[in-house]
């Protein structure tokens, strides 16, 4: 399959979803304003792409665009492919990994203070160690990266109020098209819709396997978390990837 009918066929996988409403992601909104100080990023090329596949009319809240590396879906790259479960943590000033993906690989924390309040979007308090995070497991392969819920309830535009049953179908959907050789889970509301594991058991423990599928949980990079128990939780997790895909 061509590469960019792959981005196509990706458009399509969530558009029976109605959560990626074109006329959220002009020139006006914030994507619009990321992708104009970024217009050369390759991603933002898929983008309009995987934008003409969404149809559907607005009718509940949406959600953060997934993002993917440059290469993660090309034939010829022989990366291995990590795919990133992450949570939006809903909170005013915390900000949302998957929103944010597209920067982290081209901004230093000072210069994504500057950018953001330029840009006028929403502050991220907690850019610095999402960032590390994120960049981090990204020097073991090619990443995707989405938010775990991100499915609404048809007609609800209130926070929070998902759709589970139709969030894990889009899960699975989105694991069988992306075909990983490892999936991280991030954080514990993200781990208990994606295996129903306790997070406390198996954060940074080991990678687990599930229908053919590897898994690893860690920990979500929030500035509200201990901070020791993060680092020592992040450099395990880090360890496990580098062991199982190095």
């Amino acid at each position: 399959m061509d590469y960019f009918d792959t981005i196509a066929k990706l458009g399509d996988l969530y558009s029976g979803y109605g959560i990626y409403p074109s006329e959220c992601f002009g020139e006006s909104s914030a994507v619009g304003r990321i992708r104009e100080r970024f217009p050369e990023d390759p991603y933002f090329k898929d983008f309009d792409i995987f934008l003409s596949r969404q149809n559907r009319p607005r009718n509940k809240r949406g959600a953060d665009l997934p993002w993917w590396d440059f290469d993660y879906f090309r034939p010829e790259s022989n990366k291995k492919r990590i795919m990133i479960f992450s949570q939006d943590s809903l909170s005013e000033d915390a900000g949302s990994i998957v929103f944010y993906a597209c920067l982290m690989d081209k901004l230093s924390p000072v210069e994504f203070t500057t950018f953001r309040s330029l840009a006028k979007i929403p502050v991220f308090s907690s850019w610095s160690r999402a960032q590390d995070m994120i960049m981090s497991i990204r020097r073991f392969g090619s990443i995707f990266l989405t938010d775990a819920m991100k499915v609404y309830k048809d007609g609800s535009w209130a926070i929070g109020d998902f759709d589970l049953a139709k969030s894990r179908q889009l899960i699975q959907d989105e694991i069988e098209f992306c075909m990983p050789d490892l999936i991280v889970i991030l954080g514990q509301k993200s781990c208990s819709l994606i295996l129903n594991e306790n997070y406390s058991e198996v954060v940074a423990r080991k990678i687990l396997s599930r229908d053919g599928r590897n898994y690893l949980i860690g920990p979500f990079p929030s500035n509200q978390s201990n901070k020791d128990l993060f680092n020592k939780r992040r450099e395990e997790t880090l360890e496990l990837i580098s062991e199982f895909l190095m």
